[in-house]
């Protein structure tokens, strides 16, 4: 026989879910995470930014009213923009920021594609820096240790330094 499980408890049970997720994951600093269960709680248990605030601090989790709209507004941004979030190209405060801007869906998604692309072209400056800092360091640390040894490198063994540890080479 079949047990019938009662809706309202089913409700009561993921709507406690739901806020446990919103907490988890403000704890985390997931402000996606926290934006859609947030969101959830708003859409699909009806739940005034008011109540929402009052049950999460049951569970030892204080936020505030704006928060709550940030949150609400994170929920609505498009996929692309999520999955931006999801991998770290860009963070939730700046897509806010960009919200605030740019009223459509299609502006923002342009407006984060230019960030996100600005972005991926600074860290590999950065990469490259550090390659070259690296190749420089161990170049340098070879000339030195020859120097140290009495040994002065010819044009040619300088040269072949550079073949061996890369572009760059200290002179």
């Amino acid at each position: 026989m079949k047990s019938k499980t009662n809706p309202v408890q089913t409700d009561l049970a993921t709507r406690k879910k739901m806020l446990l997720e919103a907490k988890e994951k403000s704890k985390k600093n997931d402000m996606l995470g926290a934006a859609v269960a947030i969101a959830t709680l708003h859409n699909e248990f009806k739940m005034s930014p008011q109540d929402i605030i009052k049950e999460l601090s049951k569970y030892d989790c204080k936020i505030s009213v704006p928060h709550i709209y940030n949150h609400f507004k994170l929920a609505k941004v498009p996929a692309k923009v999520k999955t931006y979030i999801r991998t770290n190209k860009i963070n939730p405060t700046d897509v806010l920021a960009k919200i605030k801007k740019h009223q459509t869906e299609n502006e923002l998604i342009r407006e984060i594609d230019k960030i996100v692309a600005q972005r991926e072209i600074e860290q590999e400056k950065i990469i490259e820096e550090k390659k070259i800092q690296k190749e420089k360091t161990i170049q340098q640390k070879i000339i030195n240790f020859l120097k140290n040894q009495g040994i002065i490198p010819s044009e040619k063994d300088r040269e072949n330094i550079l073949k061996i540890t890369g572009k760059y080479y200290a002179a």
